[in-house]
């Protein structure tokens, strides 16, 4: 898993790093302004129940926001309205606002990309502000106040009859050494349309599910022979909490954040932990999702 997690590092940094697409043609009906700020091609693909946006933008100053997002073609359904509502709370801009105006996903997304970039911009214009008032002659404004990036990808991992699975792979960056990069994944249960979270989770106070738990994190970090758990960690190994997972193909992927236990060289440490593995520690509800009731 310390692979996959180093190949969507390299794909994020790739993808802020790559040259600006030429404009794709815009609705007649889009304004002329977002037509001017669209500088990256928004591309829109739909199986008849998700359409795929995507959409770049970038300022003279060369700030940048690119959001991608698949999101359902229309609401109406528990599982539609609650993956609209969590589109909504982690792109925000207006997201729900524009999508309930137009019923359309892609001016959803690309009013939501241009609305951060105008975020992005002030903050900039604000932070420049701040810097020259207290600039002495000869100083120079340094160039990481005009190179921000923010972008974001939302992407349906997993459609099983019980459940659907996001995540949500995001990079951002407002200067020093390095970005900040990060992976969360959210499961929704078909039927209801709720997030699944940690109540359907039993016993995982108990030793026999904390020490399956850190041999199955401690994998992720490829230790040499003699290594603990501990040797890895930025915190003391008994203040370690489970963290929040999702529900892939089979497993149960409790996924932890840059700098969240480890240090940043790590990545984003995770414990993969099969369907078998975790059927004692799962509530009836948590055996049903899964199919194991």
């Amino acid at each position: 898993m310390r692979k996959l997690s180093i190949i969507l590092f390299g794909f994020l940094l790739m993808t802020a790093c790559n040259n600006k697409k030429q404009a794709a043609d815009q609705d007649d009906d889009e304004s002329e302004e977002t037509a001017m700020n669209a500088d990256g091609a928004d591309d829109l693909s739909s199986d008849g129940e998700i359409d795929y946006v995507k959409a770049s933008f970038m300022s003279p100053d060369s700030s940048m926001v690119v959001l991608s997002a698949e999101v359902p073609s229309k609401g109406g359904t528990p599982l539609a309205d609650s993956i609209l509502a969590y589109l909504n709370e982690n792109i925000s801009y207006g997201f729900i606002e524009y999508f309930n105006e137009t019923k359309n996903a892609r001016k959803a997304v690309i009013k939501a990309g241009q609305s951060h970039l105008e975020s992005v911009q002030e903050e900039i214009t604000a932070s420049k502000n701040d810097f020259m008032e207290s600039m002495e002659e000869g100083d120079e404004l340094p160039d990481y106040m005009f190179a921000w990036e923010y972008q974001q990808n939302f992407k349906k991992e997993v459609d099983a009859d019980n459940y659907v699975t996001y995540i949500e792979l995001g990079y951002e960056y407002q200067g020093g050494a390095h970005g900040i990069n990060w992976l969360v994944g959210t499961t929704f249960d078909k039927q209801t349309g709720r997030r699944i979270g940690k109540e359907i989770l039993k016993d995982t106070d108990s030793q026999a599910f904390k020490t399956m738990f850190q041999k199955e994190l401690l994998k992720y970090f490829e230790p040499s022979e003699g290594e603990t758990l501990s040797d890895y960690l930025l915190i003391d190994i008994d203040d370690l909490q489970i963290s929040n997972f999702r529900i892939a193909d089979g497993q149960f992927i409790f996924q932890y954040q840059p700098y969240e236990i480890s240090y940043y060289a790590a990545g984003m440490p995770c414990a993969i932990l099969s369907f078998k593995q975790m059927k004692p520690y799962l509530t009836k509800e948590g055996l049903r999702l899964i199919g194991k009731d």
